[in-house]
């Protein structure tokens, strides 16, 4: 049986290099943190909203909660890199995050979903599949983010339309989930010069 798995995120090393600034005034990322997203970083508006997702999640589990939609693989991807750039700006992130798909979730029942987050407590949780989550599971967890004093992220992933018809059939239980992350496909003319810049370095 599945369960939520508690790791160390694992992830290409962050510099501690001061973030440059865009033409627009606005700070960048860099290098290092480019490189854990990958060819994602390629599109400007997915740079935009990565950004945005770091400054606006939050330890306080009310609020600041983010919703990543996108192709699977990359969903997984910009989640887990938006909390690695957190684990090193953050100090009050711990790094400890709890991975499980929403099936897995819905096996739970709401003593050991209480118990896994309270193990978790100052850092984060991603479900994967988040759409899969039965209404049940979903109520269980806004009580758990909701009306417990828990420093916690969570970050729900899944495809853009299925996230799209979870957030209107659960409006109400998505309150706390205040930043979104719509990943935009990349263009073979972008894939190909991505190619080409990481053959360089």
């Amino acid at each position: 049986e599945e369960t939520p798995a508690e790791e160390e995120e694992t992830a290409p090393a962050v510099s501690k290099d001061t973030h440059p600034i865009s033409a627009s005034g606005q700070r960048a990322l860099t290098e290092s943190e480019k490189k854990l997203f990958g060819p994602t970083c390629i599109v400007p508006e997915n740079r935009r909203q990565i950004l945005n997702a770091i400054d606006n999640l939050s330890l306080a589990s009310y609020t600041g909660n983010i919703l990543v939609t996108g192709p699977e693989g990359t969903a997984k991807k910009v989640a887990a890199g938006i909390l690695e750039i957190t684990k090193h700006s953050d100090s009050n992130f711990t790094g400890r995050i709890a991975k499980a798909s929403g099936p897995a979730l819905n096996r739970l029942s709401q003593e050991k979903l209480s118990a896994t987050l309270n193990q978790i407590n100052g850092g984060a949780m991603i479900v994967y599949n988040a759409s899969a989550l039965e209404e049940d599971t979903l109520k269980n967890l806004h009580s758990e983010i909701e009306g417990k004093e828990r420093g916690l992220i969570v970050i729900f992933a899944d495809r853009k339309r299925a996230m799209d018809e979870f957030r209107q059939e659960y409006p109400d239980y998505l309150k706390s989930f205040t930043v979104t992350v719509n990943i935009l496909p990349l263009t073979d003319k972008a894939l190909v010069s991505y190619g080409l810049e990481y053959a360089k370095s």
